[in-house]
């Protein structure tokens, strides 16, 4: 939003920045018919008129996946030519009607765009992705669509770690062995497909890896840091859950 300036207005910050309040600039033209310039408006609302201006007004707005989520959130809401052309209207919905609470949210469709993604690439054809959508600040629901299988359940969950760690600052996520066992092998080939091409820390316990192609058996091999098994290659070299027979002299 900062990016764009409308060049029939600025902004003039009012105290604290933490306030986040300003006022249109005296000077502004074009806008002080419908617009009172010594009013404070919130700088989130100053901020998105100008923005969604821009982006609402593009002929060539399809091609632009990112703010293609705007005309998603605006469509069944408003006749976007007719808001634009209304800037009485325009200005009126985002300084005094919009609340902050139903605005969109980028991230939230950035998120859904990466597991759709890394969905894709787990299959020959197209299967419905794992979703998340927020109904309000305190609530959310995540879900891949009519599937509720508990394959189905876990995939979405470390598709959805993958999806924050390679959009996010998070440094690293760690699966175990429980969650990946509960997975189809053809989606588990292609889970470890994207760990290998991630670049950030991927912790995993991975069992039977004979089980899997062998694509999946070299990323295994060529990533282990432990492997534990019986007969003596326990963690401590030896295994703490068996019983010692115990001696009569011991009774």
């Amino acid at each position: 939003m900062a990016d764009y300036h409308p060049p029939y207005c600025s902004v003039q910050f009012l105290g604290s920045i933490i306030e986040l309040t300003a006022r249109f600039d005296k000077n502004a033209t074009g806008i002080n018919d419908f617009i009172d310039l010594e009013q404070e408006y919130e700088l989130w609302r100053m901020g998105n008129s100008f923005y969604y201006q821009k982006v609402l007004s593009r002929e060539d707005l399809p091609r632009y996946r990112n703010e293609r989520t705007i005309v998603d959130w605006c469509e069944p809401f408003i006749n976007i030519k007719a808001f634009i052309t209304d800037k009485k209207s325009f200005f009126s919905f985002w300084l005094y009607e919009c609340m902050a609470s139903k605005m969109p949210r980028n991230w939230l469709r950035w998120i859904n765009d990466k597991m759709k993604e890394y969905n894709d690439s787990l299959f020959a054809e197209r299967h419905k992705p794992p979703h998340l959508h927020f109904n309000e600040y305190n609530s959310y629901r995540f879900e891949t669509p009519d599937d509720t299988g508990t394959g189905s359940n876990y995939k979405g969950m470390v598709i959805f770690d993958l999806a924050v760690l390679n959009l996010t600052a998070l440094p690293a996520i760690a699966h175990d062995s429980l969650i990946l066992k509960n997975i189809s092998d053809g989606s588990i080939d292609g889970i470890m497909k994207i760990y290998a091409d991630s670049k950030k820390q991927i912790f995993i316990a991975f069992d039977k890896q004979d089980a899997y192609t062998a694509e999946t058996r070299k990323i295994v091999t060529d990533n282990k840091v432990l492997k534990l098994s019986d007969n003596h290659c326990e963690l401590y070299g030896e295994s703490w859950n068996v019983e010692e027979a115990q001696s009569e002299n011991k009774l």
